[in-house]
């Protein structure tokens, strides 16, 4: 169907709504019940160049560790000799979309609110990532971020399910971070699959 949802909140509270054939993200507030609507870019892989910026170099192990009984495929990027991310993918669910380049547009998307300055260079990079994420890793100076897929079940869902609860209210997205936890929404919302 082309859409995308995390349930269960991230560390900071927030999950996220993604329909990619409207072009809409929207950002959930658990806490406050109130959501950011915010408009997801429109492709540029006409316009961008397939090579990668020497700094930043993608590794990819054609055979990764099985992970919930997939056969997976692991990709490593590093920028200036430092493992930066790690991503481990499976070609094995059949998915309506291509999910990395779907992340690499929310990632996109939230450049107007949390810049990155090698954003242009690492896009660049997920564009050969193939596969549906079941472990997602990034490597920080104080520490690192994992997000792993613990099940995978296909259920029907309702068109209503991606859509804001009725009762959250609508707020600018800079104000989502007003929540008391002093966390910034524009931060990645956790995308597990």
């Amino acid at each position: 169907q082309g859409k995308l949802r995390t349930v269960g909140g991230d560390a900071a509270g927030f999950d996220l709504i993604a329909d990619l054939k409207t072009g809409a993200i929207y950002v959930l507030d658990i806490t406050q019940q109130a959501y950011a609507e915010i408009g997801f870019p429109r492709d540029k892989s006409d316009t961008a160049s397939g090579e990668s910026p020497q700094d930043l170099v993608i590794e990819v192990e054609d055979t990764g560790p099985k992970v919930l009984g997939y056969s997976t495929r692991r990709y490593r990027i590093y920028e200036d000799s430092n493992l930066i991310r790690e991503i481990t993918t499976t070609d094995e669910l059949n998915m309506e979309f291509d999910f990395m380049r779907a992340m690499e547009g929310l990632e996109e998307a939230f450049q107007e609110f949390s810049p990155a300055e090698n954003f242009g260079e690492l896009s660049l990079l997920y564009r050969q990532v193939r596969g549906v994420p079941l472990i997602d890793i990034q490597y920080y100076p104080n520490g690192l971020d994992v997000l792993r897929a613990t099940k995978v079940e296909r259920t029907k869902l309702k068109p209503g399910e991606f859509l804001p609860p009725k009762n959250y209210a609508k707020k600018e997205m800079r104000n989502l971070s007003e929540n008391g936890t002093g966390a910034d929404p524009a931060e990645k919302p956790s995308t597990a699959p």
